[in-house]
């Protein structure tokens, strides 16, 4: 379903989970044997961030150590705010700060690193009026695409609606 290197290693979300490729083809990775869609590395922290699911299983969004891929991996939920992960993306910007912007059908979800506490932390979320189907972060802003295009700061993480893509007049 993709690749994505992580540090030396090329990582395969496949139909049944994640494999790492070798010279002797696709090794699967165990602990974590749902379809993986979409994956993104956060090389900084080490850490490989994982939309999971389909073909009738719900998606979640996990992260895992990319620090010991070729051991069992044990999977972290990275937010409880979404029961299904619909898309999402991650940026480190020039300052260091790691965000993560997540979607399910109607919720979007901002969250930050905190290197304190180890894990992604909710930043704010707020209700859409259709699924989202674009993400782009800029330095300062993440802009997120339904039928409008919402802007979120990521100083104060408050959004106001953009664009209404619908009635572009």
């Amino acid at each position: 379903l993709g690749v994505t290197k992580v540090g030396k290693e090329m990582v395969v979300g496949t139909s049944q989970g994640l494999a790492l490729l070798t010279s002797d083809g696709l090794v699967h990775c165990k602990g974590l044997d749902p379809p993986v869609h979409t994956r993104h590395s956060l090389e900084s922290l080490h850490l490989l961030v994982l939309a999971t699911g389909g073909d009738g299983l719900p998606s979640q969004l996990v992260s895992i150590s990319t620090l010991a891929l070729s051991l069992p991996l044990t999977p972290v939920q990275v937010t409880p705010e979404l029961a299904t992960c619909h898309t999402f993306s991650a940026q480190e910007n020039s300052k260091g700060k790691v965000f993560l912007c997540a979607t399910s059908e109607d919720l979007v979800v901002i969250l930050e690193w905190s290197a304190k506490r180890g894990a992604f932390v909710l930043r704010n979320k707020f209700s859409t009026d259709q699924p989202c189907r674009a993400i782009e972060f800029t330095e300062q802003t993440v802009l997120v695409g339904t039928t409008k295009l919402y802007e979120i700061d990521l100083k104060t993480f408050s959004a106001e609606e953009f664009l209404d893509l619908t009635n572009p007049g």
